[in-house]
């Protein structure tokens, strides 16, 4: 094969050898040169035959002539440019876009988490009622880790967005709070300096982003001493550029996702009591042969043991939960990328279909030259060969374009949203994604050129010499209609998957009035160190703060706002029995929600009844959810409650419509609203909120100035839009809605592209018949009617198919849908007209032209 000229040159000399010899043997023996010559080729037979004998021994003709195929291929493809570019395009966007799913879901759901046997990694956690994360206390976590024997190691650890203070400045950072085993259980390696010590707490690895960013990959930072929160921290090492915190994030609201800079190793306290409880998050890897059910049982005797000599009711409620790490970090993430990749493999369906019946009207000129072909020798089989092999050709290069058009797709959705899915960062074109993409290749290769062939190979040689120049069969145009009509069904469905998310959007985005998100400038504030041990300091720091930013030209209003920080089990209300803890524990907690008078003006929050409370007033509010939640249809107002058991009691002075303004997939959670100064333990933590004339984003600047005037230490987190962080919260849905609207945009352009097609070439194929028709004295508008009424039969039958195709399918997307029902009859009716809508026009273009189609000049022609 490598030598193939050669190897043939060799064979013509061998032959002309024997020749020769014969030929002087003839000679010897008395005949004349010419008739020995001729004696000499008798002798040797077939000098072609023998050639091909002699290749089919020692060359591989199959492969041979499968190049011969391509070249021939390629010529053809050349020769008609505009076919193949089509072809190509189409092939190339639907396969990219699937190699981009696929990507995605390959890193996602399909690659293993980069630690060693993360197979047997499993998250264990306690929740007290549906839907909560779980969160494990510290004395827990110290008895399971210590007398479970299944587990191999045993890992706690948190999330903290610190202060990070060097020699080059102040930022906020997020820090991953380890326990000792996670080095081991991970498989971290620093690349440079060391990890820590098993009872070494004050030390820290950095991230290579981190070090990169703020060291510049200077070596001789290790060692160097930076400041968390206030408090000394010493560089031991730094992890190399591939690692990744792979664990499931934190339980606690307004958790934003995004990678860890900072790993510090921390220890759990064993103390039981009454004191200040550690919340953690948990991982075990499982010894071999242990089985999720055998460690559940332990786990169980163990808490069993701990309830019985530590009674508590709060305990009692809470059921333990174990599950693998994987499946507890994707969460439903797996499912959504599912129904991604199916919606998507309709697009690749619909490409094909159109292209299929693009070989369809092609197959009807190369009917002649299949026809000659096989009069001249040609064997079916040979020529089935020929046309796939053109299919093929045509199917990698719109492959290898395709794998350009995924790169540049992943590299967008990683533009918009990196932290929107769990490991997104992690999409590449591996070996997987391009054995992928050879395998779609190799599909769409035998898809699209399966149809042309079926019809060619019924060829009649005879009878296609003699009817060269009339149209494909009535078959044909049978095919290439249902191929139509498939396309419709396939676009119908996507269609309305993405209009049921968008429906979802559109309940989730329903403001209520006087909310104006785009104009209010949102920034976290966390407190930390020494500095802030005092409750009135972090109290000052928050006055102080809105004070001066309400002062800053174009600040119409300032609040903050502890939404999301701080929780409580219920409110007591004066003059109710006091609740248990298990009546407490039963019920999802409350959010406490320390706030400014300046809340109401900022978020447009709207009274149903009474008013909203003054700075420094003993009073709260309720929010609406609540309201009907603990007064059981009592007039509230007047009332007093307490929202800690050592909590001042506080009038409620008010109650407000439910807002949602942290979390907009998720109902309104029951809230109080309560003056921050009334707050006994002082904040930790906290939002600002501004409400601006123009751009709140063109304000940062200013809040990060007047922070660092106030107190250098403090750097604001998250600073953006309160806009941008309410899209954000539903960021896996608007993905999701962005990838499924594209999707269906190009199944719909490709479906109608396919209508119009099959009608246009249709018109093209009955030219002589329109032409009779209008002779004998047919309207035009008879001849639009006939052609249009073609065309609306293929895609009612498309159309019919569809609906009961998503009727179907969308019951798998419910989990992903909000406040909207899958089979929702307002999106069916509307985007079901407005497909039937857009294939009128598209049959419309072609029946115009049949209109006009002369009589004389067709039937002359004919």
């Amino acid at each position: 094969m490598l030598r193939h000229e050669r190897a043939l040159r060799g064979l013509d000399e061998e032959i002309h050898d024997h020749i020769e010899r014969e030929t002087r043997d003839n000679i010897d023996r008395g005949l004349s040169p010419d008739e020995a010559r001729r004696q000499a080729m008798v002798t040797f037979g077939n000098v072609a035959l023998a050639k091909e004998d002699t290749r089919s021994v020692w060359a591989w003709v199959w492969a041979e002539q499968f190049l011969q195929d391509v070249r021939y291929a390629l010529r053809t493809h050349l020769g008609n440019p505009a076919f193949a570019l089509v072809v190509i395009l189409t092939l190339a966007v639907a396969i990219g876009m699937n190699t981009a799913v696929f990507s995605m879901f390959n890193a996602v759901v399909l690659r293993p988490l980069g630690y060693p046997n993360a197979e047997r990694l499993v998250w264990l956690s306690t929740i007290s009622h549906e839907g909560e994360q779980g969160i494990v206390t510290g004395p827990d976590f110290t008895d399971w880790r210590n007398q479970a024997g299944s587990f191999e190691q045993m890992v706690a650890y948190g999330y903290s967005d610190y202060t990070f203070v060097s020699p080059r400045g102040a930022s906020r950072v997020r820090a991953a709070r380890v326990t000792e085993d996670f080095w081991n259980l991970s498989g971290a390696k620093p690349v440079a300096g060391r990890l820590p010590l098993r009872e070494e707490l004050g030390a820290v690895l950095l991230s290579s982003s981190l070090a990169d960013r703020w060291f510049a990959g200077d070596p001789d930072v290790i060692g160097r001493t930076v400041t968390l929160d206030g408090r000394q921290a010493t560089i031991v090492g730094i992890l190399p550029q591939h690692f990744r915190f792979q664990l499931p994030g934190s339980p606690f609201p307004g958790f934003r996702p995004r990678d860890v800079d900072v790993y510090q190793q921390v220890r759990v306290s064993s103390q039981r009591g009454n004191g200040p409880v550690q919340l953690l998050s948990v991982v075990g890897r499982l010894k071999v042969g242990a089985t999720l059910e055998r460690a559940r049982a332990e786990i169980e005797a163990i808490r069993a043991r701990v309830a019985q000599a530590y009674p508590s009711p709060l305990n009692d409620q809470r059921v333990l939960r174990i599950v693998n790490v994987h499946d507890q970090l994707i969460g439903r993430t797996g499912l959504a990328l599912r129904v991604l990749l199916g919606a998507v493999v309709f697009v690749l369906l619909i490409a094909c279909a159109n292209v299929a019946n693009l070989h369809l009207a092609r197959a009807s000129v190369r009917t002649r030259e299949i026809a000659v072909r096989m009069s001249v020798g040609a064997s079916r089989g040979r020529v089935l060969r020929q046309l796939l092999v053109e299919s093929l050709v045509l199917a990698l290069l719109g492959g290898a374009a395709g794998l350009l058009i995924a790169r540049l797709g992943v590299a967008a959705i990683l533009r918009i949203d990196r932290y929107a899915i769990p490991r997104l960062t992690e999409a590449t074109l591996d070996g997987r994604v391009l054995a992928f993409v050879v395998g779609m290749s190799l599909l769409t290769a035998l898809a699209f050129g399966l149809a042309p062939i079926f019809t060619l190979w019924k060829t009649d040689p005879h009878e296609a010499l003699k009817n060269a120049n009339r149209a494909m069969s009535p078959g044909t145009s049978s095919v290439r209609a249902v191929l139509a009509a498939a396309e419709v069904a396939l676009a119908l469905i996507l269609l309305i998957g993405a209009g049921l998310m968008a429906k979802s959007a559109y309940r989730m985005y329903d403001y209520t009035p006087g909310f104006e998100p785009e104009r209010v400038l949102t920034a976290k504030v966390v407190f930390g160190g020494p500095g802030y041990a005092n409750p009135q300091q972090s109290l000052a720091f928050a006055t102080t703060l809105m004070d001066r930013v309400r002062r800053e030209p174009g600040v119409e209003a300032t609040s903050i706002s502890t939404h999301g920080f701080m929780l409580s089990g219920g409110v007591d209300v004066e003059g109710d029995p006091v609740r248990t803890p298990e009546e407490l524990g039963q019920r999802p907690p409350i959010l406490v929600n320390a706030t400014s008078a300046g809340l109401k003006r900022v978020m447009g929050l709207h009274l149903l009844r009474g008013r909203w409370f003054t700075d420094g007033e003993a009073a709260a509010v309720l929010n609406d959810s609540l309201a009907r939640r603990e007064m059981s249809g009592r007039d509230p107002i007047g009332r007093r409650i307490k929202v800690t058991e050592t909590g001042p009691w506080l009038t409620i002075v008010g109650v407000v419509a439910d807002l949602k303004y942290s979390q907009l997939d998720a109902p309104a959670d029951p809230e109080v609203y309560v003056p921050y100064t009334r707050i006994e333990n002082g904040l930790f933590a906290f939002t600002a909120l501004i409400l601006t004339a123009n751009d709140p984003i063109s304000l940062a600047p200013t809040l990060r100035k007047v922070m660092s005037d106030i107190d250098n230490t403090q750097v604001p987190d998250d600073v953006m839009s309160l806009e941008q962080g309410l899209a954000e919260s539903i960021a896996p849905r608007r993905l999701n809605l962005f990838m499924f609207t594209t999707f269906a945009a190009a199944a719909i352009f490709v479906a109608m592209i396919g209508v119009y097609g099959i009608m246009a070439y249709s018109v093209s194929q009955r030219g002589y018949e329109i032409g009779i028709r209008m002779a004998l004295g047919a309207q035009r508008r008879n001849v639009v009617s006939m052609v249009v009424s073609q065309g609306m039969q293929v895609t009612f039958a498309g159309i019919t198919a569809g609906v009961a195709g998503a009727l179907a399918l969308t019951q798998f997307m419910k989990s992903l849908l909000y406040e909207v029902q899958p089979s929702d009859p307002l999106t069916f009716a509307v985007l079901t007209i407005g497909l039937g809508t857009t294939a009128f026009v598209a049959c419309c273009i072609p029946a115009l032209q049949a209109a006009f189609i002369d009589p004389a000049v067709t039937l002359r022609c004919e």
